[in-house]
């Protein structure tokens, strides 16, 4: 039930939904008697009230716009966390992201010492569900050193809760008895009535650790929180508790707690709950070879799961966010155009009154000059708007061209059944179904990645960088490509040291997809393509080398200039749209690297990026 920390915290910032509170506010608010900071009073109290998430971006938008006039950046860093939080309930983790550390560095740059905690809390929350614990614990670890600073003593035991909630996901047991067992003295002093949560949550650390008398505790927790009719803490409980069977390999009971806490979310229609619990429980039955119950379960868990990322709930969100963006521009063009026209009230009551003791030509040159500056100014802000249409199209051209090598991946696999036999053994069909599985989870992955690069794109990309293990980076990278390399018989070959080095993720997976995607393209039957690092002084080499046709000295010298316009056939037949190596000379030079070619005709080809470390 480690979950809960996460979500009280939620409801500690921003309060329960209050609808009826909610309903009042905006009738208030259509009234059209409130000063701009009386709305903004307004405005807040609405959007940590209203229960829709959709509302609560219009309310949130709306908050922004009046913030904004107003020049008070302490409620425009509330907007935008709001903003966040209405598509993290939506399930839109990348857009929430963006608006998090938006008001982050907002937060930051006012000294706002609390916003920034609360900013660095919720992104912390956010890659918990995205299940990237590490930059989770990071997150926690910043929000934890500020609220520790204030001196905000319920913070800081909700935050060390959370801790061990990360720790526990890691499986580093030791740390997350710690943080979690400071959490429960500290919550004992500062907020009692989440005590419950964390002593259950140490009881789940204990079973993990397999400590005698861990069962109990956890039952005597979960008799505590029936009587209160906790039910969601309950579901959630029973689902950490199949988990941790699962791991220690006791089915029966694994299937037991996992349907307990089935029935509960069930009855309470919550959605990501019955999610979590039909696949654990697709798992298990798959495991004990009962494979009615696993498909039966398997059928649950896609139909909830397509049901809580609903595609049309996403692109609602999507628009909508569209229309706050272009309505901002529109704000800042009628502002310029209110200016301009009182200037020019301005100009013709003072030529009435300074006609005596001026010429009419000076008159008519200061107008002008005036003029100019504001049609100066709307031709700037057009141009702006022009810029963002350009970049969305070229994005949407990138991220076509990025997905063409992962969908390629799929046409080995027909190959491969067609080259099965009738005969062929459960354990080789079943293996080929868990190929194609995984090669579908990490074209999913490589989409998220996309569109976290396009949304950051729009604001301007910044790098953000990162611990990576380049060998677990390069093995990401070859997996992607098994299926398409095996229909080529061409072999995929890492060899990288124990290298880990900080920088871009998404930029550099982005680099080596694609020439890897590449060398791919352009090797024969039988071919190799290797993925090598190593590190030399301050810097860390990684080179994806093939053994195909190879490029003449000339074509080399123009590889970059125009990509392109220089799209080709591979030896396979295999078209691209020529924006591959593009991508690679773009992220290259956001993380200050640099790309060297060596190839020869017919011998193959070796693409090197070179990173600086120092």
């Amino acid at each position: 039930m480690i979950h809960v920390f996460i979500l009280f915290f939620s409801v500690f910032c921003y309060g329960q939904a209050d609808q009826d509170e909610a309903d009042s506010l905006i009738e208030s608010l259509s009234g059209g008697n409130l000063s701009v900071m009386e709305r903004l009073l307004a405005l807040r109290k609405i959007t940590s009230s209203v229960s829709d998430p959709s509302d609560r971006f219009y309310y949130a938008s709306q908050m922004a716009q009046y913030a904004e006039e107003a020049g008070d950046l302490e409620y425009l860093q509330r907007a935008k966390l709001e903003l966040g939080n209405s598509y993290k309930l939506k399930g839109d983790f990348t857009s929430a992201i963006i608006f998090y550390i938006d008001a982050a560095n907002l937060a930051d740059s006012i000294g706002h010492l609390e916003g920034t905690g609360y900013a660095y809390s919720l992104l912390a929350g956010t890659y918990d569900k995205l299940e990237n614990y590490d930059l989770s614990n990071s997150y926690y670890g910043k929000a934890l050193s500020i609220f520790d600073q204030i001196e905000n003593e319920i913070m800081v035991a909700i935050l060390n809760g959370n801790l061990g909630f990360g720790f526990y996901k890691l499986n580093a047991l030791d740390s997350a008895e710690y943080y979690t067992t400071l959490s429960i003295r500290q919550l004992q002093k500062s907020y009692p009535t989440a005590l419950d949560y964390a002593i259950g949550n140490l009881a789940l650390i204990h079973l993990k650790q397999e400590k005698s008398g861990a069962l109990a505790e956890l039952n005597e927790i979960l008799d505590i929180l029936e009587q209160k009719e906790d039910w969601f803490a309950i579901a959630d409980y029973q689902s950490q508790l199949a988990h941790i069977y699962t791991m220690q390999e006791k089915t029966e009971l694994a299937i037991e707690a996992a349907e307990k806490g089935l029935a509960i979310a069930s009855r309470l229609g919550l959605r990501e709950q019955v999610r979590d619990a039909c696949q654990s429980l697709y798992a298990l039955y798959q495991t004990k070879a009962n494979f009615a119950k696993a498909l039966e379960y398997q059928t649950m868990y896609m139909i909830y799961k397509d049901s809580i990322n609903d595609i049309r709930e996403l692109q609602r969100i999507s628009n909508l966010q569209t229309e706050y963006e272009v309505g901002l521009k529109q704000a800042e063009v009628d502002l310029l155009a209110a200016q301009k026209r009182n200037r020019e009230i301005y100009l013709y009551g003072a030529m009435l009154l300074l006609f005596i003791a001026v010429t009419s030509g000076v008159f008519i040159y200061r107008s002008y000059l005036v003029k100019n500056k504001l049609s100066h100014a709307l031709e700037k802000q057009t141009e702006k708007l022009q810029a963002l249409n350009a970049t969305k199209d070229k994005l949407f051209s990138i991220i076509s061209h990025d997905l063409r090598g992962p969908v390629a991946a799929f046409r080995g696999i027909p190959f491969i059944i067609r080259g099965m036999s009738p005969d062929s053994p459960k354990e080789e069909m079943l293996g080929l179904a868990n190929e194609i599985e995984t090669t579908a989870r990490r074209m999913a992955t490589l989409l998220d990645s996309l569109l976290t690069w396009a949304m950051q794109q729009q604001g301007q990309f910044t790098v953000q960088p990162e611990p990576i293990l380049i060998q677990t980076l390069s093995e990401e990278v070859l997996a992607t490509y098994v299926s398409a390399a095996r229909a080529k018989k061409i072999n995929l070959i890492s060899e990288c040291d124990d290298i880990q080095i900080v920088s871009d993720r998404n930029a550099l997976d982005t680099i080596l997809r694609n020439l890897v995607g590449n060398a791919l393209k352009f090797t024969k039957e039988n071919g190799t393509i290797t993925l090598a690092a190593i590190r030399q002084g301050n810097a860390v080499i990684i080179r994806v080398s093939d053994t195909g046709v190879g490029i003449s000295q000339d074509k080399i010298d123009e590889l970059f200039l125009n990509p392109a316009a220089k799209a080709s056939f591979g030896t396979d037949g295999e078209k691209g749209l020529g924006l591959g190596l593009q991508l690679v000379k773009e992220f290259a030079r956001l993380i200050h690297g640099t790309i060297e070619v060596q190839s020869s005709e017919g011998k193959g080809t070796t693409v090197s990026l070179v990173l600086s470390q120092g």
